[in-house]
Order: C-alpha cells, then structure tokens, then sequence
C-alpha cells in the first residue's frame, strides 16, 4: 500500500492518542490515501508478554500443587505410620528411621503428583490476564510539501517513528 522509501509508520500503544494523531494529520490536509491506521496484536513483544504471563500463572500452579499434594502426603504417611499412637514409646532408632523414610516418601510423593496435577490445570486453564498492550500503528505516506508537518505531529503525539530510520517521537 505505501512505498518503503517515502512511508512512515508511528506505533503507539493507546488508541487515544493514535486518534489524537490521526485527526491533526486529517485537519493538516491529509486524506484517507496518505493515512491508515491499524491495529496489530502479533508483534513480537505482545507474543512475549502473553508467554510471560502463561509461564508465570503456570509456575503458581504447580507450585500451589506441590506444597498441597505434599502436605496431603505427609498427613496421609503420618497417619498410616503413627494412628493410633503406639502404646508403648520405647522405639529402636532403626524402626524409627523406617517410619521416618515411610512418612516422607509420602510426602514426596504428594508433591510430585500435586506439581503433575498444577501442571495438567496449567495446560487447560486459559490465562484471566488479557494482553495488556496493542499497537496501533498509524501509517503515513504523505506528499512531499507535507512530509515535515505530518512527522512533527507523529513526534509531538509521542509515537515510535518507523521510516528513515526508527526516530523515538518527543515533545
């Protein structure tokens, strides 16, 4: 749609602001065939975010499910081992250790099938936190005559300026 050598792109992440934009450029003389404006939720950084966000809610999960599935093993051993308590205290320390490994066998078995158990939620639960940022991309080709008016409107709107070279917009 627009030539690579003389087109502009100014990305902004609030649509306001882009519309802020694109009605300056509108009342500078600029038509529907030198501006567009679109919206791009595939960009690199969105895709990286929303990676984050998924790998961060599937750490608590199995995190969350190794400290419940321990702590559900430990009871369970403990209870298999020492209920009722033995009537008689006098324990060697060998059957001691035993009841000691039996009980936290079951507590790292607990563990271990929690963390699988927060894995398998992680997998099917959809991530609540929505993609926090767009991109709205506001594409320019101006005429010639027009070029410096409509980059100094894309500069004074804060937008990242793509197209002779990638210029950082400031007021």
């Amino acid at each position: 749609m627009f030539a690579e050598s003389s087109g502009y792109a100014g990305a902004f992440t609030e649509i306001e602001a882009a519309e802020r934009a694109y009605k300056r450029l509108r009342e500078e003389g600029l038509d529907d065939e030198h501006i567009s404006l679109v919206v791009n939720e595939d960009c690199p950084a969105c895709q990286e975010e929303q990676a984050r966000a998924r790998d961060a809610c599937a750490e608590r999960l199995i995190t969350g499910g190794q400290i419940g599935g321990g702590l559900l093993g430990l009871g369970f051993g403990a209870a298999l081992v020492w209920w009722p308590l033995p009537t008689t205290m006098h324990v060697s320390w060998l059957e001691w250790l035993v009841q000691l490994c039996v009980v936290t066998s079951w507590l790292l078995t607990g563990a271990i099938l929690g963390a699988m158990v927060g894995a398998v939620a992680a997998e099917f639960r959809p991530s609540r936190r929505r993609l926090t940022h767009r991109h709205y991309i506001l594409m320019l080709n101006p005429p010639h005559d027009k070029k410096q008016e409509a980059l100094a409107i894309l500069r004074h709107s804060r937008a990242t300026i793509e197209g002779e070279g990638a210029l950082r917009g400031t007021d």
